[in-house]
């Protein structure tokens, strides 16, 4: 299951979490906190 959060993953996990239907919107989601100045983000699952 993908986390979408801070964890370390391997290649193979990280390739299957890009599979995931949200995975598009957790990325845009951490660019807007990053843009507000958040760099701790957790995630939309975190």
């Amino acid at each position: 299951m993908s986390r979408f959060n801070t964890d370390c993953i391997c290649i193979p996990c990280s390739e299957k979490e890009k599979e995931d239907p949200d995975y598009k919107r957790a990325v845009k989601e951490e660019l807007e906190e990053v843009k507000k100045g958040n760099y701790n983000f957790k995630g939309i699952r975190g």
